[in-house]
Order: structure tokens, then C-alpha cells, then sequence
């Protein structure tokens, strides 16, 4: 055996493990913090775009009327984006129902997130803006615990919440639940430290004054925004209180695809951002951010080539380690089939980082639907 390739597999398996225990020890570092409220709450501009959304619009305007965020203070811009079917309708109707004042606004053709969020956020009358998503759910606490972490800190840009499986079938829950347990414990620590850019499109406010641009072509909006209030002077932040649930794909093909997308439009986030990896950032630009680039770009290579050096040193040893080694390793790909552990979800978010990396230069930027067999409750 060449003692080079056992070396490498050495190195490659530090990588990941120095990354990955840095993020796991600063993660139980952190407690949650207790958000105090605000005298009195200022009025808020609620964006979300929709296509093709009539089967749960009416769910998800209910929902933002049940906040326990005063709805007297509540602009809600729809920003349809050329959808084909009643999903403008169908809003206007519940934004009557349900006594929230708003508009409806359409892409004259089909745009995607990013141009949707803008011109969404362009439009807003209020200084707060809370974007957001039309198939997903708030917390009845939610809107108070972003907008109160936002405004009791002049230096807090934005804020973003934690967001959560609301329904689907039970392996694909399983799966995102022992995910998500963790990612909003790194994110916390992220903002104690500085800020955190890995927001939740689900659920995020910001102060319009603040961002240097909303003009994000490339990448995750909801990142890019972060980045921009970042590089703008000011922090962003990860509130994990502030709850809020999304419908979990009903199939593991379907939730492949959505990660992989995900993960894309992240990854390039990073990437175009690579710049603010300097001490200009302060803790930001030499720790988070590094720890960031190595996650999303080094870490998920170097993670299954060491998998398949270690099976090739092994299998150099006694042939029949091989077929051992590689039921193994699906196995533990796949065992939250049977139980949630952070093991199986750990290989599955470096497979959809790897995946996600090959395909941040496709166009993403329209997304596909989820789909829906059925009005959600609220």
C-alpha cells in the first residue's frame, strides 16, 4: 500500500472532522436567548411571491392574520408571478376574509425569487419588511420575535427565523428534523459571533435603510440580502424562537431535488462573496465566513473521497472488506428510515452540498413547485 494515499486519507478525514467539531461544540455552546419585547411595534410591509398558489394562498393569508402581531399594522404584497391560475383571486378574497390590508402585484412574466422579492421590497411603504413564503406557516409569536430582535439593536440589519417540517411522509420528516435540530444551534453561535448569512427565505425581516442593494441576481435572495446587510456595516442574526413551518416534500425524490436546488443557490451565494473573507468583516470575515467556504466547498469533496480511500485501503488488506464496507456505508446513508440520527443526515447533506456544487452555475432561479394535493389547514 502507498503510504501517499493513506496520508491523504488522513488529511482528508482531518478536514472534515476539525469543520464538523467546530460546528458541533460551538452548537451546545449556545443557549437561547430571550427576546425582549417592544413598547409598541412598528408597522410592517409582509412580502411573499406566489405562483400558482390558490390551493393554499387562503391558508397562508389565515395564518398572518392569527399572529399575535397587531394586524392593524400589516401591509401584505403578494407579488404573483405570472401565475396560471386564480392565485390572485383567491388572495384579494382572503385579504377581505380575513381583514388585512394589501395588494396584489404581477410579474408580467415569470421571474423567479429573486426579482419577485425585489420588486417586492421595493414596493413596501414600511421601513420593516418581513419576506416570507406563501406555503408555509408562522408561529403565532413568530412575526413579534423577529421584528423585536431587529429593532432593540441599532446595529441588527436583519433577522431571520428558524424554520421547521410541517407535514410529509415520515422519512423525509425524520430526515429534516434531525437536520434542522442542529443548523439553527450553528446559526445562533454564527450570530453571537458576528452574523450568520444562512437565513431562512421561510421567514426574515429587515430594515430597508439598511441593505447596500436588493438587486440580488445571483444566488440565495434570502443569503445575498444577508450578505448585504453584512458588508453594509451592520449584523444579521438568527432568532431560533421564532418559528416556522414548511411542508416537507412528500417523496425522498422530490425533497432530493428541492435540497440539491437549495444547496446550489447557496453554495453560489458563498461563492460570489468569497471576497469578505478578510479582517475588513471583522470576526465575520476571519471565522464565519472561512468556516462557511470550508463546509459548503471543502468539506463535502474531501468527505467521500476520504470514504472512498478508506474503502480502497481497506479493501487492499482482504477483498472482502469491500462489499462490507460499501453496505455500510448505504446503510448508514439511509438509516433514517428506520430512526433519526445525525449520522445518516450529516451523509446526506454532504451528498447535497457535493451535488448542489456541480449545479450553483445552472439556472435555479425559477422554482418548481412542491406539489399540492390538497388546501393546507391552518
Amino acid at each position: 500500500m502507498n503510504p501517499l494515499i493513506i496520508l491523504l486519507a488522513i488529511i482528508l478525514t482531518s478536514i472534515v472532522a476539525v469543520v464538523y467539531l467546530l460546528y458541533f461544540f460551538a452548537s451546545f455552546s449556545k443557549k437561547t436567548e430571550r427576546i425582549n419585547s417592544l413598547s409598541e411595534y412598528p408597522p410592517i410591509s409582509i412580502i411573499f411571491p406566489a405562483y400558482n398558489e390558490e390551493k393554499v394562498i387562503d391558508n397562508r393569508i389565515k395564518n398572518l392574520a392569527e399572529s399575535d402581531y397587531p394586524i392593524e399594522k400589516m401591509e401584505l404584497i403578494i407579488v404573483n408571478d405570472a401565475s396560471e391560475d386564480n392565485t390572485k383571486d383567491v388572495a384579494l378574497k382572503a385579504m377581505e376574509k380575513y381583514g388585512l390590508k394589501g395588494r396584489v402585484i404581477k410579474n408580467k412574466t415569470r421571474s423567479g425569487v429573486n426579482f419577485s422579492m425585489s420588486r417586492g421590497i421595493k414596493e413596501a411603504e414600511n421601513e420593516v419588511v418581513v419576506c416570507t413564503d406563501a406555503d408555509v406557516y408562522f408561529d403565532r409569536s413568530a412575526l413579534k420575535l423577529v421584528v423585536s430582535k431587529l429593532m432593540n439593536q441599532k446595529d441588527i440589519g436583519a433577522v431571520t427565523g428558524d424554520l421547521q417540517p410541517l407535514k410529509g411522509e415520515e422519512v423525509t420528516k425524520k430526515s429534516e428534523s434531525a437536520y434542522r435540530s442542529m443548523y439553527g444551534k450553528i446559526c445562533e453561535w454564527e450570530s453571537d459571533v458576528a452574523s450568520t448569512y444562512c437565513f431562512n427565505g421561510a421567514l426574515y425581516a429587515i430594515k430597508k435603510s439598511t441593505p447596500s442593494t436588493l438587486d440580488i441576481k445571483d444566488g440565495a435572495y434570502d443569503a445575498g440580502i444577508a450578505f448585504s446587510v453584512i458588508r453594509n456595516g451592520y449584523k444579521a442574526v438568527y432568532v431560533s424562537s421564532a418559528k416556522v413551518f414548511e411542508s416537507v416534500p412528500e417523496d425522498l425524490s422530490a425533497q432530493f431535488r428541492q435540497k440539491i436546488r437549495r444547496a446550489a443557490r447557496l453554495i453560489k451565494a458563498t461563492w460570489i462573496n468569497t471576497d469578505m473573507m478578510s479582517g475588513k468583516y471583522g470576526k465575520f470575515g476571519r471565522v464565519v465566513l472561512p468556516l462557511r467556504v470550508a463546509a459548503f466547498l471543502v468539506v463535502p469533496a474531501a468527505f467521500f473521497t476520504s470514504v472512498c480511500l478508506w474503502i480502497y485501503i481497506f479493501s487492499s488488506i482482504n477483498i472482502l472488506f469491500l462489499p462490507f464496507l460499501v453496505i455500510a456505508f448505504l446503510l448508514a446513508a439511509i438509516s433514517d428510515a428506520w430512526r433519526s440520527n445525525l449520522v445518516s443526515t450529516f451523509i446526506l447533506h454532504q451528498l447535497y452540498l457535493f451535488l448542489g456544487f456541480f449545479n450553483m452555475f445552472r439556472d435555479v432561479h425559477i422554482w418548481k413547485l412542491t406539489e399540492r394535493k390538497e388546501k393546507r389547514k391552518g
